[in-house]
């Protein structure tokens, strides 16, 4: 036991001259933007999906969306050719 008090003591009264001060630099924060990025390959799968389907066939003359965008309930996906579906029209009434 006595051995360790003096272990202890040389310790204490060595510790002043140990603990020297280290030189460090002192930085400045400054503010900036960074544009760092990160891309990865990933998959995604929807939670909620759904059919679409047309009341009749037809040429699509127009697409409103683009995979993946947001469609409120009710609005008008695709529009098909009026001239095919005209020309349907007449035939199905000139067979009446």
């Amino acid at each position: 036991m006595l051995n360790f008090a003096r272990l202890l003591a040389s310790m204490i009264l060595a510790a002043p001259t140990a603990w020297a001060a280290v030189p460090f630099a002192v930085e400045t924060v400054k503010y900036q933007v960074s544009d760092t990025g990160y891309s990865t390959e990933a998959s995604v799968e929807a939670v909620k999906q759904s059919t679409v389907s047309a009341q009749v066939s037809g040429r699509v003359s127009a697409v409103n969306f683009d995979a993946g965008d947001y469609v409120k309930a009710g609005a008008v996906i695709v529009r098909l050719s009026a001239q095919e579906l005209s020309s349907a029209v007449a035939g199905s009434q000139a067979q009446v």
